[in-house]
């Protein structure tokens, strides 16, 4: 089109500066391969830098390997000859130069064309290798080394270190101020706390860390999609005007003085310090014994009996005893009958004869009870650490003296090797009577086998062959030879027509004997099928979905729902680029960000305070 248009066109200069100005704008590799081949530097600075890589001490390298000073310099047909190194170089320094050491020569001169010329400002060193500056670290010796290069004035390596007879840490020593006084260099000084040796790192990886975290325009973020695009429906919460808006440092401080604020880390343990929650209150809890049925009655008279001959000083064996009932037979109600009894004929103040125990925390909060691992004091992984040191031991028997009976809810989650472990410590606990099971303790264990199994563990009831651990669980279930069954469901005790139809439809799918007609029935309380009023009734009830994407998608619109602001708290990566892109799995649980507002709920992923249901 150019060629053919009238070259006195004004038009046509004007497309001509458009055509130049977008090749130079767009076309980088082309800018790049044209200033390699003319051999023209790729980048221009006000500043010049110079490296000075003291790994080897030889008088020559070989250009092209990085090893010289001048790499960007070097042309194509001078790849494979020797160079001068930098040490080299300045033991052959004129004698005007003698009281230069070789970082304040570098720093303001410049070796050209084989001669040193000064420059108008100082150079940047940069010096390689960069050793630790930890004090009697790994690296001491290697930085020792460095540091007297650079800033003690030397002509040969023989001469600084007389032949070899002195030692790099010993002329650091040696020369010390006149290391100090020679100027700074990357390296910086030497430093006593490892701690030290990090801090600018750390400034400096935050406030990278920073710059990636700023706000981005919902365009930058649609700009960066490809197609099949995963569009996260939680990207906006945090960021919205109601959220930055909000000012969070002045709501916190309207609720809590500075002291507490100040505490922060410490609020659970304080917290639960100032409101302790006394054993004797809690068995205290007098229940009807005119209200349990048959089969409750018959556990509870033959647990009083029990109790009496104890009392009485007789020599009775230890209870074994396993209470079995499905959903809702009353199992909690007779565990707080018997706590009640027990407590009631001992003396309201004297210290509990009994222990409720449960395997998980919200187990043990149902029952006004504590976890099995917290009470007994059993790691969580316990399969490779089963001793308890002294001091855990001691507080474990003053905190067992007074028991006599352990009640076990949620009995079908304790697998052969929790039950070796509950044994063994009781043993432990009890060293007068460490040949007897459970320390002379008596065990009520209570619940359906029917319903949650142990985690990593067999069953308690499944005789099969493992290590001897759970061999040793296995034996100790075999000891239970009392059991009781509750079978009047109490929950669900209407008598209507649906009442019992529901309660069928339940017994058979714990069973595992569903029938199509369960499916008829359970088909008439889909979603779609409610009214509006039915719906809203469960609008607050926990969600059990199939995929985590479905459970986040629910969790971000009741959050959205809310309608207040939410803050998003981002994780503080430690350990790099690797863990920032790490998936929750990988670190265990631990989630990059988190979304708060007043109002969510949450759920704690450890047992921080079972006593008041944490």
């Amino acid at each position: 089109i150019l060629r053919n248009s009238n070259p006195d066109d004004q038009v046509i200069s004007s497309v001509q500066r458009l055509l130049l100005r977008s090749v130079a704008e767009h076309d980088i590799s082309a800018q790049e391969t044209c200033h390699l081949l003319l051999e023209i530097p790729l980048y221009h600075s006000s500043r010049s830098f110079v490296s000075l890589n003291l790994n080897k001490e030889a008088p020559r390298w070989l250009r092209g390997t990085g090893s010289s000073e001048n790499e960007a310099n070097v042309r194509i047909k001078d790849v494979g000859r020797t160079v001068k190194s930098p040490l080299k170089i300045y033991w052959e320094r004129p004698t005007e130069f003698e009281n230069f050491s070789l970082f304040r020569l570098n720093l303001t001169h410049k070796f050209t064309q084989n001669r040193w010329n000064k420059c108008k400002q100082e150079n940047i060193v940069r010096i390689f290798p960069r050793p630790s500056p930890l004090r009697n670290g790994s690296q001491w010796v290697e930085f020792c080394r460095v540091k007297v290069l650079l800033h003690v004035r030397h002509r040969n390596i023989e001469q600084l270190t007389e032949n070899g007879t002195v030692e790099w840490s010993i002329l650091f020593t040696r020369y010390y101020e006149e290391i100090n006084a020679d100027g700074n260099d990357i390296l910086g000084p030497a430093v006593d706390n490892e701690d030290e040796t990090t801090d600018n790192e750390d400034e400096v990886e935050e406030i990278e860390d920073d710059e990636q975290e700023e706000c981005r325009h919902d365009w930058m973020l649609l700009a960066e999609m490809g197609p099949n695009a995963v569009i996260d429906s939680s990207c906006d919460l945090g960021t919205r005007d109601m959220d930055r808006n909000h000012r969070w440092v002045d709501d916190a401080r309207q609720r809590y003085c500075d002291t507490d604020l100040a505490n922060i880390d410490h609020f659970i343990s304080q917290a639960s310090s100032n409101n302790q929650i006394n054993d004797a209150n809690l068995n205290s809890v007098i229940v009807d014994y005119q209200t349990l049925n048959e089969k409750q009655m018959a556990v509870f008279k033959h647990v009083e009996s029990h109790f009496y001959s104890v009392l009485a000083g007789c020599q009775v064996e230890p209870l074994r005893v396993i209470i079995m009932g499905t959903a809702g037979t009353g199992k909690s109600y007779l565990i707080k009958a018997i706590r009640g009894l027990l407590m009631q004929m001992t003396g309201i103040e004297s210290m509990s004869p009994v222990l409720v125990l449960a395997p998980t925390g919200v187990a043990a909060f149902n029952i006004n009870g504590r976890t099995i691992h917290s009470a007994l004091s059993i790691a969580i992984n316990s399969t490779n650490n089963l001793d308890i040191d002294s001091e855990r031991l001691k507080q474990l028997q003053e905190r067992l003296r007074s028991v006599k009976y352990l009640i076990i809810d949620e009995k079908s989650m304790v697998g052969h090797r929790l039950l070796a472990l509950i044994d063994m410590r009781l043993c432990q606990a009890f060293p007068e009577q460490t040949n007897e099971l459970f320390g002379g303790r008596s065990v009520i264990m209570v619940g359906d086998f029917g319903q949650l199994p142990p985690v990593l563990d067999l069953p308690m009831y499944i005789d099969v062959k493992k290590d001897a651990l759970s061999n040793n669980g296995h034996a100790v279930y075999k000891q239970f030879l009392e059991v009781y069954k509750l079978d009047i469901v109490q929950w669900q005790s209407g008598d209507s027509e649906e009442q019992r139809a529901f309660r069928d439809v339940l017994l058979r799918i714990r069973d595992g004997e569903s029938t199509v007609d369960d499916w008829r029935i359970l088909n008439t309380r889909f979603e779609e099928k409610l009214t509006r009023a039915e719906r809203d009734q469960f609008s607050d009830t926990t969600f059990i979905l199939p995929r985590w994407s479905d459970v986040n998608a629910v969790n971000i619109d009741k959050l959205r729902s809310l309608n207040v602001p939410v803050a998003k708290i981002n994780a503080k990566h430690t350990g790099g680029v690797e863990a920032k892109r790490a998936d929750s799995d990988t670190a265990h649980g631990l989630e990059a960000q988190l979304l708060l507002a007043r109002g969510a709920r949450v759920m704690l992923t450890a047992n921080i305070w079972t006593e008041a249901g944490l």
